[in-house]
């Protein structure tokens, strides 16, 4: 998907929740959650099939698929993150956006701890 219809859909969907909010703050409230997801899984889907190639060249090339899918798993838990914080605050709910901006960078550190395990495996046995 272009970057730039993707930037139009921001605009005109940010023009259409201002209109709304003015008459019916619930339809901007509607509109600012349905814009967000869609456009989540239209970013997502066109991510989908670099993706797929990227991962069949570094499976023929030898590298750990567990390094790739750790990496894929964090930068999806961080975009999910941002997407759950940032609506939390577009509804006034800034405590539990800070929240749940803390729970996401807890559960990116815990998907990294095995790359973290296998780095000190690496330093030891270079020792």
């Amino acid at each position: 998907m272009d970057i730039f219809k993707i930037f139009a859909l921001c605009i005109v969907a940010a023009f259409v929740g201002v209109i709304f909010l003015e008459y019916k703050k619930e339809y901007a409230t509607v509109i600012t959650v349905v814009v967000g997801c869609g456009l989540i899984i239209a970013v997502s889907v066109a991510i989908i099939n670099p993706l797929m190639q990227l991962f069949s060249e570094l499976k023929t090339a030898g590298v750990n698929q567990q390094y790739f899918f750790i990496a894929l798993k964090t930068v999806a838990l961080g975009y999910i993150t941002q997407f759950v914080a940032d609506t939390c605050r577009d509804f006034g709910f800034s405590a539990i956006a800070s929240k749940a901006e803390l729970a996401g960078k807890a559960a990116i550190f815990l998907l990294c701890v095995p790359l973290i395990k296998d780095l000190f495996n690496v330093i030891s046995g270079i020792l």
